[in-house]
């Protein structure tokens, strides 16, 4: 009965066609950046449940609790916020054995 309505077309589609060579189709770095929103936007509602949450608390021990989450979300994204280009440069150049200035497959430099 499938195979008689057409349903083997999507007996060939896996998983690993939606993760295969993503960075490099049309639209990557549109999806990055909607990847990038909801993780942001994500970390946002999850303060504000925690800010509803405490709410019934006594001031104290609310403002107490909003810092804390805070000071945790802050020491978790530091080293990220804290880095500029040159060290994700330097991180990258190590990772994929690029030397700066030799001839290899990415022709020594990371950038085009």
């Amino acid at each position: 009965m499938w195979e008689d309505s057409g349903f083997e077309l999507y007996e060939g589609i896996t998983s690993e066609y939606y993760t295969k060579e993503i960075d490099d189709e049309i639209g990557a770095l549109y999806r990055r950046r909607l990847d990038m929103r909801e993780a942001l936007d994500s970390l946002k509602s999850k303060y504000y449940n925690l800010e509803e949450a405490v709410a019934k608390l006594l001031q104290g021990l609310a403002d107490n609790a909003l810092k804390r989450w805070v000071a945790r979300l802050e020491y978790i994204t530091g080293p990220l916020r804290n880095m500029g280009i040159a060290d994700l440069k330097a991180e990258l150049q190590e990772e994929y054995g690029v030397v700066e200035g030799a001839r290899n497959p990415l022709g020594g430099s990371l950038y085009y």
